[in-house]
């Protein structure tokens, strides 16, 4: 059941599939015939027109229409076609009638569009294989950016990893000093000069107060 809701990213952006609930080892003969398959399930907005019409079908070919329908959502936020009513759809999909909005269209490249044209056709036979999709001419591009996300989030992981190393460390110094006799010794010196300085400072005070104390007793 290929769809977005079942694609998770970690957190290096790398995709993960979920939800098996469907899913089964496709059996292939040595002269590379796919045995077709009568399970038909899934999620009817990605289905492609031979699930619709509940034919047997090749699997890998229904995958790949799979993922232009999530192509096209993630380019275009909406499906590509009317989901409402599962006869209008088929012949919306059999006619390819599905466009990008205007203010899309005019971001995209031609070879976006030409993958998703690609992947949204109608006849399973003359679909692309997914070695086909991976050899298309906008996937290095695509790939590109990926990589330079993925070394940009590692970094930032290595940097965040370094100070948080490198915090500890400071703590543990911190501890270690406190915990040292050094330490308490500056410690106590510090406090025996502060106690010292405040004696100083009040017997100054009671020898300048105690002149005026006899004078007022001679009067």
């Amino acid at each position: 059941d290929l769809k977005l809701d079942n694609i998770l990213l970690d957190s290096h952006w790398n995709p993960i599939l979920t939800d098996f609930g469907f899913s089964r080892f496709v059996n292939i003969s040595d002269n590379g015939q796919v045995q077709k398959s009568n399970t038909y399930c899934g999620t009817p907005s990605y289905n492609p027109p031979e699930i619709l019409k509940q034919i047997p079908y090749n699997p890998l070919a229904a995958d790949i229409w799979c993922l232009g329908i999530m192509l096209f959502i993630m380019i275009n936020k909406i499906y590509p076609f009317d989901k409402s009513d599962r006869e209008k759809m088929y012949e919306c999909q059999m006619a390819r009638r599905y466009k990008l909005r205007d203010q899309i269209e005019k971001k995209c490249t031609l070879d976006i569009k030409d993958l998703i044209d690609r992947l949204l056709e109608p006849n399973p036979d003359l679909r692309p294989n997914i070695m086909d999709v991976c050899n298309h001419p906008w996937f290095p591009v695509v790939l590109r950016e990926y990589e330079f996300i993925k070394k940009q989030q590692q970094t930032s992981d290595k940097e965040q990893s370094s100070s948080h190393e490198l915090d500890q460390q400071q703590r543990q110094k911190q501890m270690e000093m406190i915990k040292s006799p050094a330490m308490d010794n500056t410690i106590q010196r510090n406090i025996s000069t502060k106690l010292l300085t405040k004696i100083f400072k009040i017997k100054q005070q009671q020898q300048q107060q105690q002149p005026a104390l006899i004078g007022k007793m001679k009067k």
